[in-house]
């Protein structure tokens, strides 16, 4: 909804889009003039979002919090543009960009009011925005902890979740696909075999991988927080109302910490070389014709571009077919397709 609302010149929208697109933070714009905001600047706003737990989403796309920074306005006698403030501190504190101890100054400096009108103003967004857990609650209500291979069975759709922000590369498959859960799994189980994997294993992954190694601390935390499962069948978190893992940060961040090696530097350089994907029985290989890969939820960026690759599934040619990921206990975590 964002990218549409950012074709559109503000002074063309209708009022009450015009106080919807001030007033929730998961639609301010990064500028001041709203007509500024660049589409790059769109879509790494949209990733942050996409980035943060569930219901802190909610909260931040909620008609309800637009509300409450409306009231907010009637009290105080403030214009349009200055609610937009209000909402882009909001989300930046949301987004780790602002201190608590900062808001007052920050509201003060960009609303161009003074400090002690300020400090009256963030002690109402405290109160009745950010110390309001009803979404926490309604979220933890939902939460249900079982392994990632159980989570993937009963919900089939976590296997659409997005991971990370950048597509990522399959051994050959024609084209990078989406950083899914499933398609990470597939790159793990493609470079390591199928076989359950201890830390080390996992770390070389994480750290040598070719898709995994350049990526970001925190995608990279999240992605050692489902292998963990996945090959220790731990419990993880699921939100079964939206049907996707939960990425606690401190329980990745551990996760991470612990299958990081000692030192780097005396990993293998070649991780394939290292680590070689276990045979799938000739009984099996029979059945295996051309691989579905996940592709339900869009990215950021895909939805203002063009497929560059045709629709999925994309059958392999035989002569360049290679071992196909299968799921340990035979569940179906990656479709497999007979069609000819």
């Amino acid at each position: 909804m964002s990218f549409v609302l950012s074709k559109i010149k503000f002074e063309d929208l209708t009022d009450e889009s015009k106080v919807m697109k001030i007033t929730a933070p998961i639609f301010t714009p990064v500028t001041k003039n709203p007509d500024d905001e660049t589409e790059e600047q769109i879509m790494t706003r949209h990733e942050k979002f996409l980035a943060l737990l569930e219901s802190i989403k909610d909260k931040l796309a909620s008609i309800k919090i637009s509300e409450k920074i409306q009231q907010i306005g009637k009290v105080y006698g403030l214009e349009l543009l200055q609610l937009a403030d209000i909402s882009r501190a909001i989300r930046s504190y949301y987004f780790g960009e602002l201190k608590l101890e900062d808001f007052p100054f920050t509201l003060a400096k960009e609303m161009n009011i003074d400090l002690a009108k300020a400090r009256q103003i963030f002690q109402v967004i405290k109160e009745r925005i950010i110390d309001d857990d009803s979404y926490e609650k309604a979220a933890q209500a939902s939460l249900i902890n079982l392994p990632l291979s159980e989570a993937l069975r009963i919900y089939p759709e976590v296997g659409e979740q997005l991971v990370t922000s950048s597509k990522i590369s399959l051994r050959n498959f024609p084209y990078p696909v989406r950083p899914s859960i499933k398609n990470w799994l597939a790159d793990y189980t493609f470079n390591l075999g199928y076989e359950k994997h201890e830390s080390m294993a996992r770390s070389q992954y994480l750290f040598q991988g070719a898709n995994a190694k350049n990526l970001p601390d925190p995608e990279k935390q999240k992605l050692s927080y489902l292998l963990k499962s996945f090959d220790e069948n731990s419990p993880i978190a699921v939100n079964k109302r939206m049907k996707q893992v939960v990425f606690s940060t401190s329980n990745a961040r551990n996760i991470a910490s612990a299958d990081k090696p000692v030192n780097e530097n005396n990993l293998p350089k070649n991780l394939t070389d290292q680590f070689r994907p276990a045979a799938v029985p000739k009984e099996e290989q029979k059945n295996i014709n051309a691989l579905r890969f996940s592709y339900r939820q869009k990215m950021p960026y895909e939805k203002n571009l063009a497929p560059a690759a045709p629709a999925l599934p994309v059958k392999i040619p035989a002569e360049n077919r290679d071992i196909q990921p299968v799921s340990r206990d035979k569940s179906d975590l990656w479709k497999i397709s007979n069609e000819k």
